[in-house]
């Protein structure tokens, strides 16, 4: 992130009441040494109330000491982890953004870590499609079944990493085949199916 733009976002934070907290590849470096070579988004920004940063500065940590490659994977993908009225990954966006719902952030440390991680791997594959292919990318790249399935198996093997309760671990895998993102049960994934989620 260039450091005009980073300045935007923190003072856009700070005007609108956010606190913004940075994760920086450099901290990444010094836990692993897997971090992919080609940045798309250096830094990870934070915004929300002072219970929601403490929450997802915690899931991060956790991330970073027990799970090095998913926090470098995190800190590669996702620019921004903002506060929201429901979960989902904004990867089409200039920062792509993490939004985060009540349910998702207020849960465990490890499940919240989890879905990082997941949501991390979505902008991964719609980031990497776009970069390589510099063309619109197909919502099937990043969104529906097979991404979802992809995105499902880096966040269960990162709760095993992380130590995370067996439970959420088996929850995770309860979910394989499965379309719980299809709030609306059309077959479709849409903004809809969004503004329905309970998460």
């Amino acid at each position: 992130m260039k450091p005009r733009i980073q300045s935007l976002l923190v003072a856009f934070c700070l005007v609108f009441g956010f606190q913004t907290v940075l994760h920086t590849p450099a901290e990444a470096a010094k836990s692993t040494r897997t971090l992919v070579q080609k940045k798309t988004v250096p830094t990870v920004a934070i915004s929300g109330d002072k219970t929601f940063i403490a929450h997802t500065k915690a899931a991060l940590a956790l991330l970073k000491e027990k799970s090095p490659d998913d926090y470098a994977l995190v800190v590669q993908y996702v620019g921004l982890i903002k506060q929201d009225a429901f979960s989902g990954m904004a990867a089409y966006e200039k920062i792509p953004t993490y939004k985060v719902g009540a349910t998702t952030s207020s849960s465990t440390t490890t499940w919240y870590a989890s879905t990082i991680v997941h949501d991390a791997y979505h902008s991964k594959l719609y980031n990497d499609y776009a970069r390589t292919k510099k063309t619109a990318v197909p919502d099937d790249i990043w969104t529906g079944m097979k991404a979802e399935m992809q995105c499902l198996t880096r966040q269960t093997e990162a709760l095993k990493k992380i130590k995370a309760p067996l439970s959420e671990q088996k929850y995770a895998q309860s979910l394989q085949n499965q379309n719980w993102w299809d709030s609306n049960g059309d077959g479709l994934y849409t903004e809809e199916d969004e503004r329905m989620r309970s998460w």
